[in-house]
């Protein structure tokens, strides 16, 4: 949701758009489309992997670590390093996070669902786009973390997770 968002800021959005297609991910795929939800119009991005939207189920099953991420992201050849830099930091300020909430090694964090390459692919051009508008720092407010449960790689959840 982010990647579109942040396309939407673009007056040459499709022309940015065919940049971030040409990311050389292995297998990875980005469509743009028009959606409607409720009534609301906006921009979506689907990511694929060899073809597929990777499933919950596949997030489930997957495991990676903070160095697989790491080599996946310097191996992307056509983004700058700074690009490379600030994905990579976003991970590990992740595992980070991780790292205290399991009270575990930041070498023994393994990302699930943050760690597939949909989701490495979604990163990246988030770290690309803010790159390309000269962004220098992020202001948000305070965010609604709901309540209820959600269900991920580590069982169900209470939410905030």
């Amino acid at each position: 949701m982010i990647t579109a968002a942040l396309l939407e800021l673009f007056d040459d959005r499709d022309e940015v758009f065919e940049i971030i297609k040409s990311f050389d991910i292995p297998g990875v795929r980005y469509k743009i489309e028009k959606v409607d939800k409720c009534g609301i119009v906006g921009t979506g991005i689907t990511v694929t992997v060899n073809g597929v939207e990777e499933s919950e189920d596949i997030h489930s099953h997957y495991h990676s670590n903070l160095s697989d991420v790491e080599k996946n992201i310097s191996g992307i050849s056509n983004v700058s390093e700074k690009v490379k830099n600030d994905a990579i930091n976003v991970y590990r300020i992740i595992a980070q996070a991780e790292s205290k909430v399991h009270g575990k090694a930041l070498t023994d964090i393994h990302f699930h669902e943050v760690g597939t390459l949909d989701a490495i692919a979604d990163v990246t051009a988030v770290c690309y786009l803010l790159d390309k508008l000269s962004v220098d720092s992020i202001i948000v407010s305070n965010i609604n973390t709901g309540s209820g449960f959600v269900n991920c790689a580590h069982g169900t959840l209470p939410v905030p997770a």
